[in-house]
């Protein structure tokens, strides 16, 4: 992503970089090159976009109901989604971390993540998700 001088920097480029720096301050090792782990971070994450991914930037568990959690950075909607995988249900569950309205907002907030805020989901938000999925199952049913 090398950038002359005279070139400012997209909007995606802008939030590939603030992804690429929190996952580097969070997951990097003491022992790791920042500069090269930066790198490599930059580089997957314009691998995900080339595919049309969002970028992947925490991963963690759920402990009522058991399941894994991974959270991304939807650069197109201008949000961060968690998406839940439980392992008693056959469909995931989407929840909505945050929603901007703007570029510079979804920015702003990217700066301000904390891993314990992606990681960890909301439980009650997941239980009316899965509540709100029995009663549309027992109408079909």
């Amino acid at each position: 992503m090398m950038i002359n001088n005279k070139e400012e920097l997209n909007f995606t480029d802008r939030v590939i970089i603030a992804a690429a720096t929190f996952t580097t301050e969070e997951f990097a090792e003491k022992d790791d090159d920042l500069e090269e782990f930066m790198c490599k971070e930059v580089a997957n994450f314009k691998k995900a976009i080339e595919k049309g991914e969002n970028l992947a930037i925490a991963t963690g568990i759920v402990d009522e109901p058991e399941g894994v959690l991974d959270t991304f950075i939807d650069i197109k909607n201008k949000s961060v989604i968690q998406v839940i995988s439980l392992f008693e249900y056959k469909d995931d569950i989407t929840l909505t971390l945050f929603q901007a309205e703007t570029e510079a907002e979804l920015l702003r907030e990217i700066q301000y993540f904390t891993f314990e805020q992606l990681a960890m989901a909301d439980e009650y938000e997941v239980k009316e998700k899965l509540d709100a999925r029995e009663v549309l199952v027992k109408r079909i049913i």
